[in-house]
């Protein structure tokens, strides 16, 4: 079937800043809480959400209370009931925090929340009952100074109060009962760390990028990522057997910026076909031995990946001197594709329906 073209669409979507882990939160008070705000994305039964904890002070003597709240009536504020809650006790370690499930009793037997696409769901943890001296620091990511969404929103009671945060966005999973992870519209991702990867023509990979199939067969005219070209380099895009299907060059004194940030080029030789469930790579590949950076995102695990654009057809890859691919599926590149047409496949009805892309 033949290409129908579609507005020009990044996939995955590009961040609109720089992501990183900032201004992360403590609580070491009575009244102390850290909560995730956003509206629920699919109908269905939840388990559990999960996070992040940067440092723990001073373990909590009486463990951490995960718990499900519905939004206040008359603020942007959970409202303090805990509806489905799971007690975390014990000894507390920093890294990505799983709790048991959240329900109505706080064990395995309670019942679970259930909730429709679009309600405003409270994410809360605080101390079960707090003793003086427990500290714990719980991680947050920034996009670059851009503005979250307004529905979407890190909000914080380290005071005792809550203040909804408006340039931060939580660091965060949440689970369904049938296994799979919530997809925000935003950056809400389970990342435990940003790395900004530095290497050149000489290093120990000297190629790094993303490793993906396509769910529909599509059409690139060019790619994103973010990174701090220092020196000369290509973007490569491979096909399943190595061969280059395009090459575009990157020249340091063309830019605006002399720091990491979103770049985007378009294929010299394009457009170009990829089909679907085919694998292709796209690299970032030094051609000197002058340093450039990759940002590169950490996950918790590679399940986590179905939480991100692309979800488990999206992994990092690199590899030296041409030699053999080596993959990871706990990392992912700041790398992406444009796309300005998809094949339409018939629907049962007769009509036609395009991939979900954005």
């Amino acid at each position: 079937m033949a290409i129908t073209p579609i507005p020009l669409t990044p996939l995955p979507p590009i961040p609109k800043g720089v992501v990183q882990q900032a201004g992360n939160i403590t609580i070491n008070a009575v009244n102390d809480k850290f909560a995730f705000i956003f509206p629920v994305p699919k109908s269905g039964t939840l388990d559990k959400f999960e996070c992040r904890i940067v440092t723990v002070g001073d373990n909590p003597n009486n463990g951490l209370r995960f718990s499900f709240q519905n939004i206040s009536a008359t603020s942007p504020d959970p409202d303090g009931t805990q509806d489905q809650f799971r007690d975390m006790t014990g000894t507390i370690t920093t890294g990505w925090k799983v709790p048991g499930l959240l329900t109505s009793d706080g064990t395995d037997g309670g019942v679970k929340r259930t909730v429709v696409a679009g309600d405003l769901l409270c994410c809360v943890v605080e101390f079960v009952s707090f003793v003086a001296g427990d500290s714990v620091t719980f991680a947050q990511l920034t996009n670059g100074g851009v503005s979250i969404p307004n529905n979407l929103y890190v909000n914080s009671a380290a005071t005792g109060t809550y203040v909804p945060n408006t340039s931060n966005s939580p660091c965060v999973a949440l689970l369904y009962d049938d296994g799979t992870y919530a997809q925000f519209n935003f950056i809400c991702w389970p990342v435990i760390a940003i790395e900004e990867a530095t290497f050149n023509s000489g290093s120990t990979p000297d190629e790094k990028g993303g490793k993906f199939t396509l769910p529909a067969e599509m059409q690139t005219v060019g790619f994103w990522m973010i990174a701090d070209i220092d020196s000369v380099a290509d973007v490569v895009l491979y096909d399943s057997v190595d061969g280059v299907i395009d090459t575009f060059s990157l020249d340091p004194d063309l830019r605006s910026l002399t720091a990491t940030a979103v770049f985007a080029g378009y294929w010299p030789g394009g457009p170009h076909t990829l089909t679907a469930g085919a694998t292709y790579r796209i690299v970032l590949k030094p051609t000197s031995g002058s340093n450039v950076i990759l940002n590169i995102l950490q996950l918790a695990g590679a399940a986590y990946r179905a939480c991100l654009p692309l979800g488990t057809d999206w992994q990092y890859t690199n590899r030296t001197n041409a030699g053999a691919w080596s993959d990871d599926t706990t990392r992912l590149p700041s790398f992406g594709l444009l796309i300005d047409g998809v094949t339409l496949t018939p629907s049962g009805g007769g009509g036609s329906a395009a991939p979900f892309i954005s």
